[in-house]
C-alpha cells in the first residue's frame, strides 16, 4: 500500500500548499518536489524516506509537524507536515524555504502548527495531490 499526500485546503477552498507550488516554485524545482513525494510514497516507514528531513521540536511538538526537504535552483526547500489522520497519510501544511535556522516565511512553523490544529478542529480541509507518475 502505497503511502497518500493531501495538501492542507481551507474550507473556501483556498489550497496554499497548490498556490505555493505554482507559484513559487520553478520548473526544476515541481520536479524536485514531485519526485521527492513520489519517493516518498513507496516506502513504509517515514524515517526512511529520503527527503525526511526531522520532527520539529519546541512549541509545535504536540502537533507533531515533521520536514520534508529538497534541494532546487541554489535554495534549500522544506514542507511542512502531518500524518494521518488514516494510516499511511501524510498532509502538507506549508512550503517554504530554510537556510541558516531561518525559515521563509518566517512564521513557517506557526502557520503549520496553525493550520494542523484548524484541521485537527475540523476547521479546515484535505484536498489529494496526484503525483505525476511520467515525471
Amino acid at each position: 500500500m502505497l503511502w497518500t499526500f493531501f495538501d492542507f485546503a481551507y474550507l473556501n477552498g483556498t489550497n496554499p500548499i497548490d498556490d505555493w507550488y505554482q507559484r513559487d516554485l520553478s520548473e526544476d524545482a515541481q520536479f524536485l518536489f514531485d519526485k521527492a513525494l513520489k519517493d516518498c510514497q513507496k516506502i513504509e516507514l517515514p524515517k526512511n524516506w529520503t527527503a525526511f528531513k526531522r520532527f520539529l521540536e519546541g512549541k509545535p511538538k504536540e502537533d507533531r509537524i515533521w520536514e520534508l526537504q529538497f534541494y532546487s535552483d541554489g535554495r534549500q526547500y522544506r514542507i511542512l507536515g502531518v500524518f494521518g489522520p488514516q494510516r499511511k497519510q501524510a498532509t502538507l501544511l506549508i512550503g517554504c524555504y530554510h537556510k541558516a535556522k531561518v525559515y521563509t516565511p518566517s512564521d513557517a512553523i506557526e502557520t503549520a502548527s496553525r493550520r494542523a490544529k484548524l484541521l485537527a478542529n475540523g476547521e479546515a480541509t484535505r484536498h489529494e495531490r496526484k503525483i505525476p507518475l511520467d515525471r
